[in-house]
């Protein structure tokens, strides 16, 4: 796909609100071998709907392991199955990584780290002890200690130590997702997180399943997030605090 292909699909995108906060921008994170053919693109209407086309274009075209000899990786690290490492990327001892997986220019992944049928995009840190199955990480976006699971996110997204997605109902049923006030079956068993560029989460906050998070937030310290949060939002925890002396 030559490059002014990817041109020629921004031009014709026309996504609605129901995408939010997903914008257009976001497929120029993507390798264009990786991305999705234009009538693909053209049809979906929700964000999960992109989730699940991008993962489907890494089983298709991710087919055998293609690793850079720039990339730095630890003879203690576990592949299997194919894997994509760009140039500049480190990885350090004790990870495993099951692909498909694609791991843009310059990421770093940490020790015990744990990616699954993932694309991660450039710049980005994947922290210690992190575990990410089945998303897309936007450019620039860092992580520690964290479970991010079958969630998408735009770029500039870092999540505190102990910050982690529900992608699974404790009722078993199908998750859901509200689009213009209107509560949407997604048709999908599993669904993480849809976070958009620039936001920011304190430590050990939770996000429940179908939530999607705008640009541009903050997200304090042990916020349980139940429903969407608007662009420019800040979230903060009021704790009360008692101190009791003992005898």
């Amino acid at each position: 796909m030559p490059e002014s292909r990817l041109d020629e699909i921004l031009k014709v995108l026309n996504w609605k609100e129901a995408m939010w906060p997903i914008e257009s921008i976001l497929l120029k994170n993507i390798p264009l071998e990786l991305l999705p053919d234009i009538d693909a693109l053209t049809k979906i209407k929700y964000p999960w709907e992109l989730l699940v086309l991008l993962r489907d274009q890494l089983k298709t075209t991710i087919v055998e392991q293609r690793i850079s000899d720039k990339a730095q990786i630890s003879d203690m690290v576990k592949m299997v199955g194919p894997v994509w490492v760009e140039e500049g990327v480190v990885i350090h001892p004790f990870s495993v990584i099951v692909g498909p997986v694609y791991i843009g220019r310059n990421s770093i992944i940490g020790n015990f780290t744990q990616i699954r049928e993932s694309f991660i995009g450039l710049d980005s840190l994947v922290g210690e002890r992190t575990t990410l199955a089945r998303s897309v990480i936007g450019n620039g976006c860092h992580f520690h200690r964290n479970y991010l699971g079958d969630s998408l996110l735009a770029e500039n997204v870092d999540m505190g130590g102990g910050t982690t997605t529900a992608n699974f109902r404790l009722d078993h049923s199908r998750a859901k997702s509200t689009v213009l006030g209107e509560q949407l079956d997604t048709n999908l068993q599993r669904l993480g997180a849809v976070i958009g560029k620039n936001t920011k989460f304190g430590t050990t906050c939770q996000i429940m399943p179908g939530v999607k998070i705008g640009s541009d937030c903050i997200v304090g310290p042990r916020s349980v997030l139940y429903k969407d949060l608007a662009n420019n939002s800040r979230t903060k925890v009021i704790q009360q605090l008692q101190i009791v002396g003992l005898k």
